[in-house]
């Protein structure tokens, strides 16, 4: 029975199954997600195109805003910069990892971003250590465009 059960939320695609633990469904205006449970939503950004959730490891900011969907490669100026492409569901992603800058009053020394090319998204996690880096790409593969826009998933 567990087995079926388990195969069945797999199959509709409502959690993501993770290493001794379920990852919670969560969304944006256009996106459904899904993200480990420790990562709770910040409070409402003053730009109603920025979605955050953080927690002690991590922040992720989820950008639907004008610019979002956009190359990365401005953040090349960044010690450790890297820059690779893949699919994720169906469409081509620009992933970046760099490291950021000492000083500012950020908690965060590491940072992962994806471009979710034409579909106007583009995600930032920043991070404690770089070993979060894996968690991040789960959530970036995890990201699904809405059918109908705007509306509850």
């Amino acid at each position: 029975m567990r087995t079926w059960m388990l195969l069945i939320l797999c199959l509709t695609g409502c959690v993501v199954l993770h290493p001794n633990q379920w990852w919670q469904p969560a969304q944006t205006a256009d996106f459904t997600f899904s993200l480990p449970p420790n990562l709770p939503p910040s409070s409402p950004h003053a730009n109603a195109s920025i979605t955050q959730f953080t927690n002690q490891d991590m922040m992720f900011t989820f950008d639907e805003g004008a610019a979002a969907g956009e190359p990365l490669d401005s953040l090349g100026h960044y010690g450790h910069y890297t820059s690779s492409f893949e699919f994720i569901g169906g469409t081509l992603v620009q992933v970046v990892t760099f490291d950021l800058p000492p000083g500012g009053g950020h908690r965060f020394d590491y940072a992962i971003a994806a471009s979710f090319r034409g579909l106007g998204l583009t995600i930032y996690a920043h991070c404690r250590t770089r070993e979060e880096y894996d968690t991040a790409r789960k959530i970036f593969r995890s990201v699904r465009h809405k059918p109908f826009p705007n509306s509850k998933a």
